[in-house]
């Protein structure tokens, strides 16, 4: 699995909309990897998970043919992982030529509402896409993908939803917009001896100590590293990698690829991609 990371920041991203904190003019400033689009993710070219309105720019800035996409995964329904009314540009009167006649789209019943908001406006013969419900503990397939989804903490309104994801013998967990796995989640990938290649794990709080509602920090990654290393849940070869990060914190990629790396973590930047 190829998996690309086309958007690594909260919902403001980095620098914020509407912000002139400090932070934000050092990001503007530095560029590279210190800018941070909203939360998007591609495996293999194929499977796309969250669909922020900073698509469009990450489909020009990497040159990816967005039609050959086959399957899109949504957490939940926030705007930054939802930006519905863009997908409508995928309908047969607007395309004419495509990779992939159909898209399959998979989210839980938040994101299925707005979904249907948007497709009111739209003929039913002129939409090039499909929607399937998903709950936590469902098990389906995604085109060559096996996908599990858990519930997570992070809406008060909805059950947000983490993917675990294999194909060919390999193994990823995507936990972001998520505060620390709930125990359910971690059994498991313990009684199905699974062993994760890679693992994406939400740290909006970058360096921060402090533990807020439906996220984490480095501290809380580097607690569960640990507890996943003692289930032999991952090993030493594992890519443990930290993303969807908030201007909020004050950390630079720098500051933050510091203390990331005393705990062998990665820290993910727009437009890093690896093979597991």
């Amino acid at each position: 699995m190829k998996i690309k990371y086309l958007g690594t920041g909260g919902c403001e991203g980095v620098p914020a909309l509407f912000c002139h904190c400090e932070n934000c003019k050092k990001a503007l400033r530095l560029g590279g990897k210190d800018l941070r689009s909203r939360a998007n993710f591609l495996i293999d070219d194929k499977l796309m998970i969250d669909f922020p309105a900073d698509a469009y720019w990450h489909v020009v800035a990497n040159k990816i043919d967005l039609s050959a996409v086959s399957d899109l995964l949504f957490t939940h329904s926030h705007s930054d992982h939802l930006y519905a009314d863009d997908l409508m540009h995928r309908c047969f009167s607007s395309v004419d030529v495509r990779t992939e006649r159909m898209l399959r789209i998979y989210g839980n019943d938040g994101v299925k509402a707005v979904y249907e908001r948007v497709l009111a406006d739209f003929e039913k013969e002129d939409i090039a896409e499909t929607f399937s419900l998903v709950q936590a503990g469902d098990e389906f397939t995604a085109g060559e993908y096996t996908v599990t989804a858990f519930k997570t903490t992070h809406m008060s309104t909805e059950d947000s939803l983490i993917y675990l994801i294999r194909k060919g013998g390999k193994a990823y967990l995507h936990l972001i917009d998520s505060a620390y796995p709930a125990e359910e989640v971690i059994a498991y990938l313990v009684q199905n001896k699974v062993r994760l290649n890679a693992i994406t794990a939400d740290c909006t709080f970058g360096n921060m100590h402090e533990e807020y509602f439906g996220h984490m920090n480095v501290w809380q990654n580097a607690r569960l590293k640990e507890r996943l290393e003692k289930e032999s849940v991952i090993d030493e070869n594992t890519k443990y990698v930290l993303s969807h990060f908030s201007h909020y914190t004050g950390d630079t990629y720098d500051s933050l690829k510091t203390t990331a790396e005393k705990f062998g973590m990665i820290v993910s930047y727009d437009g890093m991609e690896f093979e597991i």
